[in-house]
């Protein structure tokens, strides 16, 4: 994986690899081509494809990343920021709330990633494991049921597997986990959230949950097309908006690649009126 953003990276590596050359004395070293970059950049906005769509993203204040494959130059994920819980754009006014100096800060990261295909997306929409369909899940009562949210945790071990179990490995999970009114064993690390419409998981969010951690942090993601999904990491503080916060990831993500389509569609016809007599 190659990250790219203002200087290609692809091609400090081939002169890095000329120099390695020269000084190492390799036969048959020659120096390596950078690979196209498939990103154009005009008027302060990002034409970035990936997959089978097109995103025309503002670069100065949306944009803060997007990463290429090394194989081929292919953007494979686009990294994106808004403020919390209005999901704006950053600007120098809110830069200091969004990245402060101690803690997350009060800001979104927004991942667009490619080729996200499999069994973990083919599972997304199934309550209540949803991508992490090879586990299974106990429900509890959901501290975030005014905005929708059903609340699970990962089940370690059942009751039923207890009484069969070595000993050991027992104590091991009641270690980490706690005892429900079932007997199952739980996983209390993590707590996952879930928005359901329509008996089918919309966003799937988990979130840290225990002692360890300094600052506690949460991430949504939900599906988008046929091969990519977004994940918005941010700080579980702001969980009491996470519904109304991916709704609007949502509408301008979709606003994003609307842009990208329209400026497609008007870079052919302007291509296709040079080419008439």
């Amino acid at each position: 994986m190659i990250f790219a953003h203002g200087k290609n990276l692809l091609q400090l590596f081939g002169y890095f690899f000329l120099i390695t050359c020269f000084s190492s004395g390799l036969l048959g070293c020659s120096k390596v081509e950078p690979l196209p970059n498939p990103v154009e950049s005009k008027e302060g906005l990002a034409y970035i494809p990936i997959d089978d769509t097109v995103f025309l993203v503002p670069e100065k204040t949306w944009l803060t990343n997007y990463s290429r494959n090394s194989e081929d130059g292919k953007i494979n994920s686009i990294s994106l920021h808004a403020t919390v819980p209005d999901v704006s754009p950053w600007s120098k006014l809110r830069d200091e709330e969004m990245y402060r100096r101690a803690g997350p800060g009060k800001k979104l990261l927004i991942t667009i990633q490619g080729n996200q295909i499999g069994d973990y997306r083919d599972h997304f929409h199934e309550v209540p494991h949803s991508r992490m369909w090879q586990f299974k899940f106990a429900e509890e009562p959901s501290d975030q049921i005014e905005q929708g949210l059903r609340k699970f945790r990962e089940i370690l071990m059942q009751n039923s597997e207890i009484d069969a179990s070595a000993d050991s490995k027992e104590a091991k999970y009641e270690a980490i986990g706690r005892k429900n009114k079932d007997g199952d064993i739980l996983f209390m690390s993590t707590v996952y959230y879930e928005y359901i419409e329509n008996e089918k998981v919309k966003y799937f969010i988990h979130c840290s949950d225990g002692p360890g951690a300094i600052w506690d942090m949460c991430h949504v993601s939900f599906p988008w097309g046929r091969t990519l999904m977004i994940d918005i990491e941010f700080g579980r503080d702001d969980i009491s908006n996470v519904v109304s916060m991916a709704k609007k990831v949502e509408i301008k993500v979709s606003e994003f690649e609307v842009a990208a389509n329209q400026y497609l569609a008007r870079r052919s016809e302007i291509k296709n009126n040079s080419l008439k007599p």
